[in-house]
């Protein structure tokens, strides 16, 4: 039939065993509770991940009208949470996370039970881009595609590199949101790491009600990405954010989601079309 967003949970095994496998393609969304400093939820990253998610399975039907999209229920796991950047101030409060080894077997034994329904493209979403955690999930797709005659995309990872670091995707949500950036704003989105602009604006976008105010009048912490590991145990009072959260808007907000649903469909598609464009991509972390 094709053209449809199928939540895994709402259909029946006939349903399921009734889908032309070469017209599927299952999400498996990854998102984790982590602490987020004071103004932010721990289910940030989860909250994030489920809108992209769904808005990615969206765009990708008005692109392509011969897909069917099967989308796995959010997962709320991920690796590394940013206490571990200074874990002694956070002895009472943190991130939950698994180890590594856990989330690769879970994805491995998750995906292999959809290859074993002969299912064979696969993408996982995941906005939580820990170094530790990429890694985790570049090591599983690998697995499946050095063992199984199938297609596993980490989608986000390709992304991360112009996300995190030169701010090549500015402009494009500039363009977004339909007026100029103010230099402090510009200045922020430059340092998108943790709990900082980028994830406070699309907060304030999707949940308004989960941020605090008082982000506002929070104080930068930037440091470049070499030194940032040592410059932040020497802060004395570490709120848990890394970057600059007080210039967030709406606005901004709305535009690095339509920017990253964007990018994220465009990826897919090419990848659907010829699954050697991959590799003209760079893979965070890997040459971090």
């Amino acid at each position: 039939m094709g053209g449809r967003i199928i939540n895994l949970e709402n259909i029946s095994g006939l349903e399921l065993d009734g889908l032309k496998r070469d017209n599927v393609l299952v999400i498996v969304p990854v998102g984790i509770l982590e602490y987020h400093a004071h103004h932010l939820p721990y289910g940030t990253d989860y909250y994030i991940n489920s809108y992209v998610t769904k808005m990615v399975a969206q765009n990708l039907l008005t692109k392509n009208k011969l897909l069917d999209i099967l989308l796995y229920p959010d997962i709320p796991l991920g690796v590394f949470g940013i206490e571990n950047l200074s874990i002694s101030k956070f002895p009472t409060a943190g991130s939950f996370v698994i180890e590594p080894s856990t989330m690769k077997n879970i994805l491995i034994e998750l995906i292999e039970k959809f290859i074993q329904f002969k299912f064979k493209n696969f993408i996982i979403i995941s906005f939580h881009g820990a170094p530790e955690h990429c890694r985790t999930l570049n090591e599983a797709c690998d697995q499946f595609e050095n063992n199984y005659v199938v297609n596993v995309l980490p989608l986000l990872n390709y992304l991360w590199f112009p996300l995190f670091f030169g701010g090549k995707l500015i402009n494009k949500i500039e363009l977004k949101t339909g007026r100029r950036f103010s230099k402090i704003e510009r200045n922020a989105l430059l340092h998108f790491v943790h709990a900082e602009i980028v994830e406070t604006s699309v907060m304030l976008y999707l949940y308004p009600d989960l941020v605090d105010p008082k982000y506002k009048s929070l104080e930068p912490v930037i440091f470049g990405y070499e030194e940032m590991f040592e410059k932040i145990k020497e802060l004395d009072q570490w709120q848990g954010y890394v970057g600059d959260p007080a210039p967030a808007s709406k606005d901004i907000g709305k535009g690095v989601l339509d920017t990253v649903i964007e990018e994220c469909s465009s990826i897919i598609l090419k990848y659907l079309k010829d699954k050697k464009y991959i590799k003209k991509l760079k893979r965070y972390p890997e040459g971090l």
